[in-house]
């Protein structure tokens, strides 16, 4: 359906979104997400695409590191994992101390490299667990924004009937239908199709 001549204006979409979703009761409700919808600038997950490419190139500095760490000679290693003792050391490195075979020991004593190793493994595994995070580029953050609202408004109704929450995807569904309505809001576009944003929605648990 064609966009009307004039944009219609928030009263008249509320009206209508209310008559929809069968329940006066929804209207603070909607107008709240209608509020939020309006301050949506972009997904608060990114874009999986950004986000994939930002983490693999993540790993590969958080495996540069490790790798460059693990390989430090000492004395270095000491200096930077125990910087405290070594310090000390150092100040008497032309005296009886210095060449003590002890004193090596000492400074290659417990350090932090091995908890900063493991933090590191921690930080990668977290970089792999994290690539399926964000939405596609194909999907216009603003339709899923849309079908979340809507789904939001019946489950609302769903709890306080009683009833059977249902989110069927056909277009003419009143799932959405209130999507379509709530992308209204944001677009001035009228009778927007919402199937795929209403889908993809539904299909998060």
């Amino acid at each position: 359906m064609r966009a009307p001549a004039n944009k219609r204006d928030d009263k008249e979409i509320i009206d209508d979104l209310i008559k929809e979703a069968g329940d006066r009761s929804v209207e603070p409700l909607i107008k709240r997400r209608i509020d939020d919808l309006r301050e949506l600038f972009s997904p608060f997950t990114g874009n999986r695409g950004d986000n994939r490419e930002y983490l693999r190139d993540l790993v590969k500095d958080f495996d540069k590191l490790k790798k460059r760490l693990t390989q430090t000679p000492w004395p270095l290693s000491a200096a930077l994992s125990k910087p405290e003792m070594f310090n000390a050391l150092v100040a008497h490195q032309y005296t009886g101390i210095g060449i003590n075979p002890q004193t090596r020991l000492i400074a290659q004593g417990p350090s932090r490299l091995t908890k900063f190793l493991a933090e590191l493994d921690w930080w990668r595994a977290q970089c792999e667990r994290l690539r399926e995070l964000g939405t596609h580029k194909s999907l216009d953050y603003r339709k899923i924004g849309a079908a979340i609202a809507a789904r939001e408004v019946l489950e609302h109704i769903a709890g306080m009937t009683g009833t059977r929450l249902s989110l069927s995807c056909r277009r003419e569904s009143k799932y959405c239908e209130i999507a379509a309505l709530f992308f209204e809001t944001l677009t001035g576009e009228h009778k927007a199709d919402l199937r795929r944003a209403c889908e993809t929605v539904r299909a998060k648990p």
